[in-house]
């Protein structure tokens, strides 16, 4: 069976697309890795840190959750307090856990 005429010059084109398409994506991501870097402000200074809120409350609840403080009853208190469900509490203790974890990395990679 042969193939149309033109395939392997359209081939060509549609790997040269998606090569640059996943180097686009990989220096977008570099970027974003980057930017959060700075808006946490993370420093090799541990006061510099301590007194940064972008990574203290992070820390806080990533710990929090570590320990296991987010009991039933804590749960409980949460939903009536910040009007949230269990899906969105989670959630926001996922963030602020990976949060964390980037946070660490860069600390302790540098």
């Amino acid at each position: 069976m042969s193939k149309a005429p033109g395939f392997k010059t359209a081939k060509g084109r549609a790997v040269k697309e998606i090569s640059k398409t996943q180097s686009a994506i990989a220096a977008a991501n570099r970027r974003i890795t980057e930017i959060q870097q700075n808006r946490r402000g993370v420093s090799q200074d541990p006061n510099v840190n301590w007194a940064n809120d972008a990574i203290q409350f992070p820390r806080l609840i990533s710990e929090l959750q570590a320990v296991g403080a987010f009991t039933s009853q804590v749960m409980i208190d949460l939903r009536d307090a910040m009007d949230l469900n269990d899906v969105e509490i989670l959630a926001l203790v996922d963030r602020a856990d990976r949060t964390w974890e980037t946070i660490k990395e860069v600390v302790f990679t540098r």
